[in-house]
């Protein structure tokens, strides 16, 4: 819905109204999504008390927070990419490529990585004499890169000259550094190093195994922590976790802020969508579409957008979005059908009202549990809403238990 749906046109209305036109406004559950441009959402937020009253009375529902998802026009994001080209250049002292996408501005804040959010933060208002040393760990395509180069981007636009490496360029810099005895590359290295306020390194775990690169490692990282200077790594484990790296290393990564961010979580996946979707490809999509994709487990983020990605790629041949449609994009990008299972099964379970949730109802259960598992797959299977293989999947069951649960109760029928 727009502003218009919100609130009426009024003479007292009209300032709000017409200062906000462009942004679209979805609620889901207690949690008010906002799409709007980065302008319009400073409005926002110096109107949204009485936005969220206004929402409250229109739709009868509480909301509790706001989630802003932001867009640009086109006009606006080319200065800004030639603006963002000539402070890079300026600012990066070993060749490095940074996504303009990866931004704070692009970065969507929810509960699976406000944690991290909230290091970063500390470690960039960090003082000389505060923690300026941060570690982050999760699962690839969690985000991991797009935070740090947010931070990298922030820093730059400040001035600040940086060392930017992934795991690969890294390693590489440091191999040719070791093998290279020509005293003018090893002198403009350390020339470098001394002119850097920041150093990220995303990736580390790649230096498993390369122990004369872990130990210059060590004397960079010594350097910048003594220095005060801002350290930001990155890694897909928890640094005491990490294989066939030195102890000191581990060592000075943990004595880093670490934090953790996690598998994209409801809000996160549904903001994605809304802002791909509904802002950047300008669709029409339903709040119940919306909803029934969020329900997916994503393994990454990545996933999201190459799912975002595919609908939009549909809709441009003029096919009708609609739940089916969904379920063959999800297969077409490689979703098995456990996945649509699942989401159909929650949505059962919530229609039956019935207090167990699906994880509780999977692989070895009580007695209890075994009962209300075996009505709903009763139920699952009278409406034909999948296959047996497809409910054996979902439950984390044999396909031969789900196969005897039917039959016995097409006996008892007969």
């Amino acid at each position: 819905m727009n502003i218009l749906d919100i609130f009426d046109l009024n003479d007292e209305n009209k300032p709000i109204i017409f200062a906000v036109l462009d942004a679209r406004f979805d609620v889901k559950d207690d949690v008010l999504f906002i799409t709007c441009k980065k302008k319009t959402q400073l409005f926002i937020e110096s109107s949204i008390k009485r936005i969220i009253v206004a929402v409250d009375k229109k739709i009868g529902v509480k909301i509790q927070r706001t989630v802003f998802v932001s867009i640009e026009n086109g006009s606006e994001a080319t200065i800004k990419e030639e603006q963002r080209k000539k402070t890079i250049a300026q600012g990066l002292l070993i060749p490095a490529v940074l996504n303009p996408e990866y931004t704070f501005e692009n970065f969507i804040l929810s509960t699976c990585n406000q944690v991290a959010m909230a290091a970063v933060s500390s470690t960039m208002l960090a003082g000389v004499s505060g923690q300026r040393f941060l570690t982050i760990f999760g699962n690839s395509g969690f985000g991991k890169t797009h935070l740090l180069q947010a931070v990298a981007h922030e820093l730059l636009m400040k001035g600040n000259r940086i060392m930017y490496f992934n795991g690969d360029t890294f390693i590489n810099f440091m191999v040719q550094l070791i093998l290279d005895h020509n005293s003018m590359r090893v002198n403009m290295t350390e020339q470098n190093v001394k002119k850097a306020d920041a150093l990220f390194i995303d990736d580390i775990q790649f230096i498993s195994g390369k122990f004369e690169v872990q130990n210059e490692l060590k004397n960079i990282l010594d350097y910048f922590r003594d220095s005060r200077k801002f350290v930001f790594i990155s890694s897909d484990k928890p640094p005491a976790k990490l294989e066939k790296v030195k102890e000191e290393i581990i060592g000075r990564l943990e004595e880093a802020n670490v934090t953790e961010i996690e598998r994209p979580d409801y809000e996160l996946k549904y903001a994605i969508l809304l802002r791909e979707l509904g802002g950047k490809y300008n669709l029409d999509i339903s709040h119940e579409l919306l909803d029934e994709i969020s329900q997916f487990t994503f393994m990454s983020v990545r996933e999201i957008f190459l799912v975002a990605n595919t609908i939009a790629n549909y809709a441009s041949q003029n096919i009708s979005l609609n739940s089916k449609l969904i379920n063959q994009v999800l297969k077409k990008v490689g979703f098995n059908l456990i996945s649509v299972a699942e989401f159909k099964t929650r949505n059962l379970i919530k229609e039956l009202n019935l207090d167990y949730p699906l994880e509780e109802l999977q692989g070895r259960v009580s007695r209890e549990q075994s009962i209300i598992r075996k009505n709903i797959i009763i139920e699952l299977s009278k409406r034909n809403l999948m296959s047996n293989t497809e409910i054996a999947g979902c439950f984390h069951i044999s396909r031969q238990l789900v196969s005897m649960i039917l039959r016995v109760i097409n006996k008892e029928k007969d």
